[in-house]
Order: C-alpha cells, then sequence, then structure tokens
C-alpha cells in the first residue's frame, strides 16, 4: 500500500502479465504506464523502440532464477540430448544459453522448447521435459516436487551474465507527470527498505498479498537482491552498468532471431534514467 499513500488522489491499477514480453505490448499499446520486465525483454523493448525509459531496478535475479533438473541429471554436460524448457528470449533463457555456453556444451545438442511458467510446471508434473530454466514460484513448485537445483542466475551473475527485473516507465507519461515518476520511485526505495530493515515483516505482506505461507515468501525474498536508491543511482547500475548489460542482452536477443539488430549504444544509455532513483534516495 506504500504507492497508495504516497499518490492519494490517484486511481492505482495493478496488473498481472505472464512475461516482460507481454508487459512491452501493453506499453507500447498504451494500457499500462509502469510496467516491471526482465533485463532480456527491457534490451529488446528498447532495441525495438518501444517508447519507454528504465527508471528503476526491482531487483538483481539471484537465485530466484534457476535451472532446475531430474536426479540423474548432475552437470551442465549432463543436459545434451535433455528436453529443459524456458521462456524464450526471456532472462532464464539468457542464463540458460549462458550457462551452457560457460560450460562449452552446444544449445543444439539440447532440446530447449519455449513454454510459459505455468504450463513448464505442468510439463515438469507430466514428466514431458527433463528440466527448466524458471523463476518464482513454478522454481519453488519444481523444486518441491523433486526437481534439483543445478546452477542459479546468482552463480551466472558471478561470472558477468547477470541479469535484472528492471522499472520501466512510458515516456510519454514520464515527461507529462514526473512527479508521480518521483513519488512512484521513493515508495519503491520505501519497500526496499523495509525488505532489508524487517524482512520478516515484509514477508509477511508479500505473503499475504501473494496467498503463499510467510516463510515461502521469506524463501523467495533471499533468492533477490534489492539495492536501494542510492546505490542504484551510481555507476555500478542506473548511473552506467545497467546500459551496457542491456546492449548485452540486446545481442542475445539478436543472436536468438527476436529482434533484427541491436541499436547503437546511445539508444541504451539514453534509455536508463538514473534521476528518479536519485532523487529518492536524496
Amino acid at each position: 500500500g506504500l504507492l497508495e499513500k504516497a499518490l492519494p488522489d490517484t486511481k492505482i491499477t495493478w496488473q498481472l502479465f505472464d512475461s516482460g514480453g507481454a508487459v512491452n505490448e501493453a506499453i507500447s499499446s498504451g494500457d499500462v504506464d509502469f510496467g516491471l520486465a526482465g533485463s532480456s525483454p527491457v534490451s529488446r523493448g528498447l532495441s525495438t523502440g518501444v517508447p519507454y525509459r528504465v527508471v528503476w531496478i526491482h531487483d538483481v535475479i539471484g537465485a530466484a532464477e534457476s535451472l532446475v533438473v531430474k536426479d540423474d541429471i548432475t552437470s551442465i554436460e549432463d543436459l545434451a540430448g535433455k528436453t529443459i524448457a524456458t521462456p524464450f528470449a526471456s532472462t532464464a533463457h539468457y542464463s540458460l544459453l549462458a550457462a551452457l555456453n560457460d560450460a562449452g556444451v552446444d544449445p543444439t545438442t539440447v532440446n530447449i522448447i519455449d513454454s510459459e511458467p505455468d504450463d513448464i510446471y505442468a510439463a515438469w508434473t507430466g514428466g514431458q521435459i527433463d528440466g527448466a530454466y524458471v523463476w518464482n514460484p513454478n522454481l519453488a513448485k519444481i523444486i518441491a516436487d523433486g526437481g534439483k537445483v543445478l546452477i542459479t542466475s546468482a552463480d551466472l551473475a558471478k561470472k558477468g551474465d547477470t541479469t535484472y527485473d528492471l522499472g520501466v516507465v512510458a515516456t510519454d507519461f514520464a515527461d507529462k507527470y514526473p512527479d508521480v515518476v518521483d513519488a512512484w520511485a521513493k515508495a519503491e526505495d520505501q519497500a526496499v527498505g523495509l525488505i532489508q530493515d524487517d524482512p520478516d515483516t515484509d514477508a509477511e505482506i508479500i505473503g499475504a498479498e501473494l496467498e503463499i505461507e510467510t516463510a515461502d515468501a521469506r524463501a523467495q525474498l533471499d533468492d533477490l537482491i534489492f539495492v536501494r536508491a542510492k546505490e542504484q543511482a551510481g555507476a555500478d547500475y542506473l548511473g552506467g552498468a545497467l546500459a551496457e548489460n542491456l546492449e548485452k542482452a540486446a545481442a542475445f536477443n539478436r543472436d536468438q532471431g527476436q529482434i533484427d539488430d541491436v541499436a547503437d549504444t546511445k539508444t541504451y544509455v539514453d534509455g536508463v534514467d538514473a534521476g528518479p532513483a536519485e532523487r529518492a534516495g536524496e
């Protein structure tokens, strides 16, 4: 309820989407003003002219996205000849291919199939796949159903293959209502402060919202890395490194045939605005 308190005279509507690609479509059509999407779909959006810019990092993806497999798979090399599901062009897909590349495994030797998270869980329970690179809550469901984590996005971040969940705002909206964007960023920063300073209370709130057990919410929060506004505005994040990361992710999307080409570097630099986070951190 932090955003409602910050904007008491504004009607706020929350909408749930299955993937970042769907968020891109919603903002392109003018149906959504703010959105959350992974760094891979955001790189795709910036490359293809989706009218938005990144103003917040909701989290650095850690173990909340992982490669989970059957017991007989003990290494990345064992994935050859196996069927692995992931949502194509997502951060999870990006991480799966990075893991294969790091291990020297040719992706064409793995049967990688495109599937949405809920469908992935159904395929797992139906014995149709050998593993999946996916995010919570379906990741947690697969683990509870006997899946074994082989590698996490936190592991890959240590190797330089970092992925993020990003907050984007429609350009026209941001230009018209900069004070609202600043209020939104401040509310986000307050939420991160609660996660860091009182995680048990935060997990209770989130668990109630998502209708899951508090302990499950706490476990999922622990799998993500949250950054306060002042740090986000610095060179390691919104102030520089994120634009480089998005350009790298765009190259991945080009290689996967998701976009025709990578835009010029200026597109990704201009597509990230550290201003709201900087002001929220003052």
